[in-house]
């Protein structure tokens, strides 16, 4: 092998190397955000349980209907639902705070 070859062969092996490079970041920042994310959700269910045992309890059972536009709440605005609801007297007072949002 001459010089001129070995030059070539050097030039592709650093070029595959950073190939390999590139793609172990991407994969990395990739799994980074997927498991941000998935902690961004799992908050946000322990969110939406936590809120939904403190309405029960103080209400009783919750209409599924009701339960269905509170799961639907971002998780800002369940944490705004849960400072509210302990100044509410009733079920109709977290059905009109719901009412309020649109």
């Amino acid at each position: 092998m001459n010089e001129m070859e070995l030059e070539d062969l050097e030039r592709r092996e650093i070029f595959i190397q950073d190939q390999i490079g590139a793609r172990q970041l991407a994969f990395r920042k990739g799994e980074a955000q997927g498991e941000a994310k998935g902690r961004t959700e799992g908050i946000q269910v322990g969110q939406l349980k936590l809120l939904m045992l403190l309405l029960s309890s103080r209400f009783g059972a919750i209409a599924p209907e009701i339960e269905s536009r509170i799961a639907q709440l971002s998780a800002e605005k369940l944490q705004n639902l849960a400072v509210a609801a302990f100044n509410f007297n009733s079920i109709q007072d977290v059905v009109a705070w719901l009412d309020n949002l649109s």
